[in-house]
Order: C-alpha cells, then sequence, then structure tokens
C-alpha cells in the first residue's frame, strides 16, 4: 500500500501526542547536556587553575529539537479543509509511527543526556565541591 487515507481529527491527534513527547524528551536532554557541560568546564577550570594542560573543547553535542518538524505538519493538518488526508507510506511512518530519518540520532542523543539529568543535581554538586 502506498497511500492511505486518514481521519484528519484522529492524525493531529496523534501528531500532538508525537510533538509532546519529542518536546519532553529534548528537554530532559537538553538539562543532561547542560549539566554533562558543567561537570567538562569544571573539569578544565580546575586543570587551568592547577597549572595542568587545557583542553579548550568539551566534545559535547547539545542535543537538536525537532519539534519544529511537528509544528509544521500540525499547522498544515490544520489549515486544510478536507476532514480526511491522504498520507503516503513515507509520511505515515513519520507523523503517525513517529519514525523519521533523525529518530534514531535522537534517541540515543535524549538517552545519555536523560541519564546525566536524572543524576545532575549531585554530579554538578560534587564537583563543584572538589573544584572550589
Amino acid at each position: 500500500m502506498e497511500d492511505v487515507t486518514v481521519d484528519k481529527s484522529k492524525l493531529l491527534e496523534i501528531l500532538k501526542k508525537n510533538r509532546k513527547e519529542h518536546h519532553e524528551a529534548f528537554v530532559e536532554a537538553q538539562k543532561g547536556y547542560r549539566a554533562a557541560t558543567v561537570i567538562e568546564l569544571s573539569r578544565i577550570l580546575a586543570d587551568a587553575k592547577a597549572g595542568k594542560k587545557i583542553e579548550n573543547c568539551t566534545g559535547l553535542s547539545a542535543p537538536d529539537d525537532f519539534t519544529q518538524h511537528y509544528d509544521t505538519v500540525i499547522a498544515m493538518a490544520e489549515m486544510s479543509v478536507a476532514t480526511e488526508l491522504t498520507l503516503t507510506s513515507h509520511e505515515f511512518q513519520q507523523y503517525v509511527l513517529n519514525k523519521w530519518s533523525w529518530s534514531h540520532g535522537f534517541s540515543s542523543s535524549c538517552s545519555s543526556y536523560s541519564t546525566i539529568a536524572k543524576t545532575a543535581g549531585k554530579l554538578i554538586q560534587t564537583n563543584s565541591s572538589k573544584n572550589g
């Protein structure tokens, strides 16, 4: 099957749910990224204070936010006057099954940063007391 016609209101419900989950995952990953950055910069500062070689690059990559992809599709669906919309199999995979070309990389990034976010307060506090 190449195309499928779906109920617009059902599609919007799924898109909004997927958007919400994506944005929440991004926000959590962003917390972890910020915590990892603070920890790494604290290490760099400690090395500078100790007269050690200074590594200027944290090597951390900020998590990407793809919320705009959802916002665009949601706006398009909301603006449509049709009550049913036709999706290609590719669009169905993205919009309904939430399988985008960036999904794997996003999940990996979020997973690693979310772990850091959950223990961020303890890590930052411990690191700060060591480097203070």
